[in-house]
């Protein structure tokens, strides 16, 4: 059900299906990133609101959501590629995946406008 990120430390072949032995990986914000994680909230609802085709009124996006839940819903149901999907997994912790999920959207509304980005300018 994707609640939890773990790490698969051996598996068991004995078997016809496929039995692993895991470990968790804490993945919640440190104490340090959460006034950094609330810094971007601003900006990632910002960005929500341009990347939707809903983007002429900003979507109520729940103040009472933590920001480290917004951030990982919106990873969790933004309709992103596979491999875009894959880095947002592969992000080590909720700043760094809110970072990349602010880079991702920043792409999708330079995209939606027709603006590329080349060579460190938006052209």
């Amino acid at each position: 059900k994707g609640l939890e990120k773990f790490r698969i430390t051996a598996e068991d072949t004995s078997r016809a299906y496929r039995l692993a032995h895991v470990e968790a990986i804490p993945d919640g914000p440190r104490q340090e990133e959460r006034a950094a994680i609330a810094s971007h909230r601003h900006r990632l609802e910002a960005l929500v609101a341009a990347a939707t085709e809903h983007g002429r009124q900003e979507p109520k996006l729940p103040e009472s959501v933590p920001d480290h839940d917004l951030v990982n819903a919106l990873a969790q149901y933004f309709s992103f590629e596979p491999l875009e999907r894959q880095a947002l997994l592969e992000c080590d912790g909720v700043l760094s995946r809110c970072l990349a999920l602010i880079d991702l959207l920043e792409m999708r509304t330079m995209a939606l406008r027709g603006t590329k980005w080349v060579g460190g300018a938006v052209h």
